[in-house]
């Protein structure tokens, strides 16, 4: 009997295909998306000038290699009439793109048409760069016109103004003879009619290599190969497999044969075969018909072979049936069978027929595979392996780990695509590896997986015949780039797995559309292909005001990790405080935030997106803080709408700060929410209330261990400035607090440290009545010997590069002698390896020592009659383990006890007012409907409420907490939204938990 395929009867699987290794070039036709900028980042001049008038209202995407737009679109112009011919279409997309790259720094530049198609109302023309007649390989130019002859989007990436690397060139035989020694076929010989000379962008050195690209064959139908060849050198800079397959690997768990290899026997038409009538062949139309005229008997044969279609077993010679026929005539059925022909031969004949079909009705102009296309079924000896070979598909008949490949459709559609790809890519570069790789792989996954209207690669019995097992499942939650693997299967299912979600929101027909069409623009990564899918759902030639299924498209490549995605990313920009009588402040202009002064706060709220997803709807932002001695007017305010890489001014908001205001840190924290998102972005502002009498000065270019120093002193709620030097660079003595202490940490530098005006600077400091601290392990080596070590800080070197683990406070120190201090067990303490062992001079006194005891060399000395200090290793290292004293201690003491005459108080900590025991939620349903539950904790008599308040900050309503401990119930009798409670109590309040309401 015949075999029938219905849409929804099989699963869907693929073939193996040949793992590439990623070479260690890059190559030009993946464009990092990490790297890929909006126009106005990259503050091109040209890009600004375009914008005020030819292309007002366009987006262009940028990479940091190139210094023209990968790509641009918005608002169409005008260029031709939509009645002009294809040979008016090319000459005017070329002088237009010749014009644009002219007019970025690429007036040299030589484009040749590649390749141009009209598509579903649009004409699409890509265009190559050529140098000496030769392409320059992952160059592209291209350009969409619309329906009305339009320019809707343009791209350019050109290398025009690299310079050729080198002037030689091998002969093509030697460039295949490193090709050959590379892959280890040395018997495999040089397809010279598409083997051809070209240059290759090195962008390490940023200069194009001449390069032959080689085509080798084999005898072997399935023994193809493609290599990038350095014309110069020999060396292979970029090699794939010519031929595009799965590749499986499995283990064999027993077999199962239902319902792919072993399903029910079906009939149907056998359509487009070719038969043989009295030597006269015709061919049988899309219902199977055939008929021919002919006067006496009549001698039938008919084989798998048509015009789209010719079936050979490689292990057999050719099925054929014979049928010999008097008249009269009756019509009659003519039915291949097991008797006739194999199996595979079968299924191979009907399921190349269908999938050919199946692209005819989808894009009836497509007519690159009308042929009688090679299809071979058991292929080789037991060969595990089916391909696309360029011109044909093979399949192997299995051996240990796989069955039979062709009796599986999907293994059929899947390389029967690899066919359809390579042909509406002929012409243009597109390597088997890295993101286009994936791409291939991944349309090769889509096709079978929609017509058999299920996500599943490689299930239902081709591995060992285990039906459970599967290869690779489009429905998932790949994100790229966390999830890339480096592999072109594997990675495919970032790009397969956006297409599933669009056929699941949006069904077959307009998914199948837009993955298919959206080939036509040749794209060769991840990002540009999502453009393409967009272009391909326009529907009015202008990008720019959105697609008529933008929102899900956006949102199901989003999910995988490509392009924006729907969800705004809110982000501060420009932030500024202002306490010089600018706007509403008040304040004496010093540039500090001090008690009784009025700081006007601005900055920008910016949805930090590229392309055109939906805006952030009704962003709305609002200023929480905790500090008493802070008020602020204008921290609630509603932004509007917000679209991609636009920007919005906040109105300026104004803190005052109270007239005995102590000295501290103040935090205020910015949450912006949008009614599109529940995601509520937060930003915290921190500044200093008082002026800053310490300044810390990080003179380490090559690591941040004082890090640990600055936050043990914002722990402290110390008050600080900072500044941290390269090397060599001196510090400006208008940074100098005056009175002060300055804190001079060299981390883990060991040369150029204090350089001589900073000498001079410093012995000045010292000499008006200020102090400073010094301290490295490296901070004097440069020093010892020379005018300010020998008369300033009076003390030279003992010893250097010792292990010290513990310091010991001297007689005489600024430190309690009971104290010591680890320099060992802290996250800091692993650059202590060269500690230098000091000696003091003149007048200077010991004021610490190494050991537990203090008695294995000077660790610390005073000088300039005890205004400055110098330790012989980083105060950074004090760990504050195994009872040791820790590094607050250290600093407590030389603040509040040896600069008590500058800082004569501890800092003002702010009151906790009840602390870590109070907890709110988890809150659950969340979302809910009308009813939400939010179970608590809090310390016995406290008076508390649990408060509910929308995205405005607005209260919608408070329930009193009677109990330490409970469960809080909000009946919610407002509208859809995002809400938040939290617990509050006449001292403080608790985390904020949020709430998703949906009705």
């Amino acid at each position: 009997m015949m075999i029938r395929m219905s849409f929804g009867l099989l699963g869907c699987l693929a073939a193996i295909a040949v793992v590439l290794a990623a070479g260690p070039y890059d190559v030009p036709g993946n464009v990092d998306v990490t790297d890929v900028q909006n126009a106005p980042v990259a503050h091109s001049q040209t890009w600004q000038e375009l914008s005020s008038n030819l292309l007002r209202g366009w987006i262009g995407l940028w990479h940091p290699d190139y210094g023209t737009p990968l790509t641009t679109f918005g608002p169409p112009l005008g260029l031709v009439s939509p009645q002009a011919d294809d040979a008016t279409r090319q000459a005017q997309a070329h002088d237009f793109l010749l014009q644009m790259a002219t007019l970025f720094g690429e007036p040299t530049v030589q484009l040749e048409l590649v390749k141009s198609d009209y598509v579903l109302a649009k004409w699409k023309g890509l265009f190559q760069e050529e140098r000496q007649g030769m392409p320059v390989l992952g160059s592209r130019a291209e350009v969409t016109l619309n329906h009305c002859g339009e320019v809707m989007r343009w791209g350019i990436r050109t290398y025009s103004n690299w310079p050729e690397l080198s002037a030689s060139r091998l002969s093509l035989t030697q460039a295949v003879v490193s090709l050959q020694g590379k892959i280890g076929q040395p018997d495999w010989f040089v397809d010279e009619d598409n083997s051809f000379a070209a240059f290759f962008p090195d962008h390490v050195l940023h200069g194009l290599r001449p390069v032959w690209d080689v085509r080798l064959v084999g005898q072997a139908p399935h023994a193809r190969w493609e290599g990038i060849v350095d014309a110069t050198t020999g060396e292979v800079l970029l090699d794939w497999p010519g031929i595009q397959n799965d590749e499986v690997s499995g283990t064999v768990e027993g077999q199962f044969w239902y319902p792919y290899n072993s399903s029910p026997v079906d009939s149907a038409a056998y359509t487009m075969e070719t038969i043989s009538i009295n030597g006269n062949e015709v061919t049988s139309d899309m219902e199977g018909d055939f008929s021919r005229e002919i006067s006496g008997n009549a001698s039938l044969v008919a084989w798998l072979r048509g015009p789209y279609v010719a079936v050979r077993n490689d292990d057999a010679p050719p099925a054929h049936l014979d049928l010999e026929l008097s008249p009269p005539f009756s019509p009659f059925v003519w039915t291949w069978t097991t008797e006739d022909a194999t199996r595979p031969e079968m299924n191979g004949f009907y399921h190349t027929r269908f999938i050919h079909s199946w692209y005819k009705e989808i894009d009836p102009g497509f007519t690159s595979l009308d042929y009688s296309m090679p299809v071979v079924v058991n292929y080789g000896t037991n060969y595990e392996n089916a391909f696309w070979n360029g011109y044909g598909c093979y399949y192997g008949s299995g051996g240990g780990n796989y069955e039979n490949f062709v009796m599986y459709c999907d293994v059929v559609y899947h390389e029967y695509t690899h066919g359809v790809t390579q042909e509406m890519y002929s012409g243009v570069w597109l390597p088997y590896e890295g993101q286009p790789g994936a791409m291939n792989e991944a349309w090769s996954d889509y096709i079978p997986c929609t017509i058999t209207d299920e996500p599943l690669i490689g299930e239902g019995g081709l591995v060992g015949g285990n039906p459970l097992r599967y290869l690779r499942n489009l429905y998932n939650d790949m994100h790229f780039p966390e999830s890339w693997q480096g592999e072109v299967h594997r990675d495919s299912r970032f790009i397969s797995g956006s297409l599933w979600r669009i056929r699941l929101a949006l069904g077959a027909d307009i998914a199948d559309s837009l993955a298919h069409f959206s080939r036509y623009g040749h794209a060769t990564d991840f990002l540009s292909y999502l453009v393409e899918v967009l272009e391909t759902d326009d529907n009015d030639g202008d990008l720019s005001n959105g697609t008529p299924h933008a929102e899900t498209i956006y949102s199901c490549f989003g999910h995988h990790g490509i392009g924006p995605g729907v969800d705004p990313n809110l982000v501060l920009e420009n932030v500024r405080w202002y306490e010089t009588g600018e706007g509403g402040s008040v304040g004496d202009g010093d540039g500090w935030p001090e008690p009784d002064e009025r700081l006007e706060l601005t900055f920008q709220v910016f949805n930090d997106v590229i392309l055109y997803p939906p805006p952030a709807q009704n962003v709305s932002m609002a200023l929480h803080w905790n500090d008493p001695d802070l008020t602020v007017t204008g921290g609630q305010q509603n932004l509007g709408d917000l679209g991609p890489g636009q920007a919005v001014s906040a109105t300026p908001i104004l803190i005052d700060i109270a007239p005995n205001a102590q000295d501290h840190w103040a935090k205020i924290t910015v949450t912006i929410s949008a009614e599109n998102t529940s995601e509520v972005f937060e930003r915290d502002i921190q500044f200093s209330v008082g002026k800053p009498k310490i300044l810390l000065v990080k003179d380490d270019p090559t690591s941040d261990v004082e890090s640990f120093v600055e936050n043990t002193m914002l722990g402290m709620n110390v008050i600080f400035d900072q500044i941290s030097l390269e090397e060599h660079q001196e510090l400006p003595d208008t940074i100098l607090p005056e009175p002060g202490v300055v804190l001079w940490l060299s981390g883990n530098a060991r040369t150029g440290i204090l350089a001589t005006n900073d000498q001079y600077l410093l012995t000045d400091y010292l000499s008006r009545g200020n102090r400073v601290i010094l301290s490295g392990q490296d901070i004097i080596d440069e020093l010892a010997g020379g005018p300010f070590a020998q008369n300033v800080l009076e003390m030279g070197i003992a010893q250097d590069s010792v292990r010290m683990t513990s310091v010991r406070p001297a007689e005489g120190s600024p430190f309690l002698l009971e104290n010591w201090f680890l320099l060992v067990g802290s996250a800091g303490a692993s650059n202590q390896v060269r500690s230098s062992v000091l000696t003091p001079l003149g007048n200077n006194a010991t004021i610490c020592g190494y050991g537990r005891y203090g008695t294995q060399g000077i660790a610390g000395v005073d000088f300039y009659g005890g205004r400055g200090i110098v330790f012989g290793f980083g105060i950074e290292a004090i760990s504050g383990m195994d009872t040791s004293e820790s590094l607050e201690i250290l600093l407590s003491e030389l603040f509040y006890r040896w600069a008590q005459d500058i800082l004569p108080a501890e800092p003002h900590q702010p009151e906790v007012a009840l602390p870590t025991v109070v907890t709110l939620g988890p809150a659950f349903p969340n979302p809910f409907n009308a009813v939400v539950q939010l179970p608590y904790q809090i310390p016995a008599g406290y008076e508390a409420d649990l408060i509910v308040f929308d995205i405005l900050g607005r209260e919608v309503e408070r329930i009193a907490l009677p109990l330490s401990d409970g469960t809080a119930v909000w009946k919610a009798e407002t509208a859809t939204g995002l809400y938040f409670a939290q617990i509050r109590w006449s001292t403080g309040a608790s985390p904020i938990v949020k709430l998703v309401l949906l009705k």
